[in-house]
């Protein structure tokens, strides 16, 4: 998650996202979920501090990775 929010650009997610996972090898469809999971666990955190919204980037990141 930290490499996909880090300098982000909506137009890069998937870029450095395939990038990442075929350069490490690590099975994709796995590393989608761990990151969704992320993103999830961040909204908890954010909800038990009486936070209303997640934050827009990671927003981001979520839905162009459900979308594929």
């Amino acid at each position: 998650m930290p490499a996909l929010w880090n300098r982000f650009d909506e137009d890069e997610v998937l870029w450095r996202f395939d990038l990442m996972t075929e350069v490490l090898g690590v099975d994709r469809e796995r590393a989608r979920a761990w990151t969704l999971g992320r993103v999830l666990q961040n909204g908890l955190w954010k909800a038990e501090d009486g936070e209303e919204e997640l934050g827009g980037v990671q927003v981001l990141i979520a839905r162009t990775l459900l979308a594929r």
